[in-house]
């Protein structure tokens, strides 16, 4: 079930995976890697779906090797935004390629972050506010 017609979802996959030492959204776990599970379990609630990355290599190897994936909820790649660094970055990119009226932001390292957390932001959207943020 669809969010908001107008909804859309961005996931950000550009982190520099220093810690782990292996790039996060090709990670996999339990046969599937982490951005096959977060589109899986998001990408069908939403009206669009961008994967934000930091480099054209980031780019190239998500297209390589989950292209499926990607093809199978029609999810554009882009890469982050320039002058600014972080997770920020990734929004920035976000929100000027996003052609809806609501954005939900979601990092590739939470793959089993359900489209039920969103529903709930939603309903505080729905209620005249400008954004809405879980806490945990």
């Amino acid at each position: 079930m669809l969010l908001s017609p107008s909804s859309c979802l961005a996931v950000l996959a550009g982190g520099a995976s220093n810690r782990i030492g292996e790039y996060k959204p090709l990670i996999v776990l339990d046969g599937k890697t982490l951005i096959e599970t977060v589109l899986d379990n998001l990408a069908p609630s939403f009206s669009s779906v961008l994967v934000v990355v930091r480099s054209k290599q980031q780019k190239e190897a998500l297209e390589k090797r989950v292209r499926a994936i990607l093809d199978k909820y029609n999810a554009r790649v882009l890469l982050d935004c320039q002058y600014v660094e972080g997770p920020l970055a990734g929004i920035c990119a976000a929100l000027t390629n996003c052609n809806c009226e609501e954005l939900a932001i979601s990092p590739v390292d939470m793959p089993f972050l359900s489209a039920k957390v969103y529903r709930g932001l939603e309903a505080y959207l729905n209620n005249k506010y400008d954004a809405a943020i879980p806490i945990w």
